[in-house]
């Protein structure tokens, strides 16, 4: 379901109060027009964030669940997907980088956090195929 119906990804968020003038989110999220998924994916994936957002005109209401951080942790490196794997095994780094050490990042760190948010940006863009 991720690989059809998801979205991974790295964010690179714009915040005045952080020294460095931003913050990195990873992000994983799995969205739907069928509501029957919420409860089976929470089950599934964890504590996350389960949510609706109604559908504007003719567009239906889309009903998603994002993943908290330690649930990304444990659960991605499980996983096998075919259309998203690369971005899968990029935000693994990304996390690794970002939560693993539990100390400061290092300029080292940040550039290849840098790297890896422009690859999987370049990956998810839509018609990339």
């Amino acid at each position: 379901m991720i690989d059809g119906e998801g979205q991974i990804s790295l964010h690179k968020l714009k915040r005045k109060n952080i020294k460095r003038g931003f913050e990195w989110r990873p992000y994983v999220e799995v969205a739907a027009t069928c509501s029957d998924i919420l409860d089976p994916l929470q089950d599934f994936l964890g504590d996350g964030h389960p949510y609706t957002r109604k559908g504007k005109g003719n567009r239906k209401t889309l009903y998603a669940y994002r993943m908290n951080r330690s649930d990304m942790r444990r659960i991605l490196p499980g996983l096998s997907l075919v259309i998203k794997e690369r971005q899968r095994v990029l935000l693994i780094e990304a996390l690794s980088i970002l939560f693993g050490s539990g100390t400061k990042l290092t300029l080292k760190d940040e550039e290849r956090l840098e790297e890896i948010y422009q690859e999987i940006k370049k990956l998810n863009k839509k018609g990339r195929m």
